[in-house]
C-alpha cells in the first residue's frame, strides 16, 4: 500500500507538465486543421491523458523489474489491496472510452464491441510494454479491469451525451 502512495505522488508531480503538453498539442492541432476549438481542447486533453496514463503504467514504477507474470484471470484478487487496484485499473481506463466516444463518433459511437476491442487492444499493448521493458507486474486481471474501464466511460458519455441530447431537443421544442 506503500507502494501505492509512493507511485500516486510521482504521478501527481507529472500531472503539471502534462497538462501543459496536452494544452500545446491543442493549440497545434487548432492551427493545423482550423476546426472548432472545443475539439481542440478535447485532444489536447486526450493528449494529457495518454501522458499521465504511460507514466502511471511505465514511468513512475518504483520497483523497475517483473516480480511476477500472472495469465490467470482473477488469481491475484486474493486481498484488499489487490481489489483495491482492479478498482483503480477500471477508474483509470474510464477516461479513455470517454475519449474514444467522442473522439471517434464515426467509428466507435455506435459499436460496444469495437470498443471493448480498442479497450483490451490498448490495455494489451501497455502489459506488452511493461513486459518487454521490465516495467510492472503483468496480470491478465489489468487488461480486463481497463476494458471494463474503458467500456464504463463509453456507456457514461453515451449516457451524458443521450440525456444533453433529449434535454437541448426538448427545450426547443418548448420555444
Amino acid at each position: 500500500m506503500e507502494q501505492l502512495f509512493k507511485e500516486t505522488a510521482i504521478f501527481i508531480n507529472t500531472l503539471p507538465l502534462a497538462l501543459v503538453i496536452g494544452l500545446v498539442a491543442g493549440m497545434m492541432y487548432y492551427i493545423v486543421t482550423r476546426r472548432d476549438i472545443k475539439n481542440a481542447l478535447l485532444w489536447g486533453a486526450f493528449f494529457s491523458y495518454n501522458i499521465l496514463l504511460l507514466n502511471r503504467v511505465w514511468f513512475c514504477r518504483i520497483n523497475k523489474t517483473i516480480s511476477s507474470i500472472s495469465l490467470i484471470p482473477f488469481s491475484t484478487l486474493d486481498n484488499s489491496a489487490h481489489i483495491l487496484r482492479f478498482i483503480l485499473n477500471i477508474i483509470m481506463f474510464m477516461p479513455m472510452g470517454t475519449f474514444l466516444f467522442f473522439l471517434f463518433p464515426n467509428v466507435l459511437r455506435k459499436n460496444i464491441l469495437r470498443i471493448l476491442l480498442c479497450g483490451a487492444v490498448l490495455s494489451l499493448a501497455i502489459e506488452a510494454g511493461q513486459g518487454v521493458f521490465e516495467l510492472g507486474h503483468v496480470q491478465t486481471d489489468d487488461v480486463i479491469a481497463n476494458t471494463l474501464g474503458a467500456l464504463t466511460g463509453w456507456l457514461l458519455a453515451r449516457q451524458c451525451q443521450n440525456s444533453f441530447f433529449i434535454s437541448s431537443k426538448q427545450s426547443k421544442v418548448a420555444k
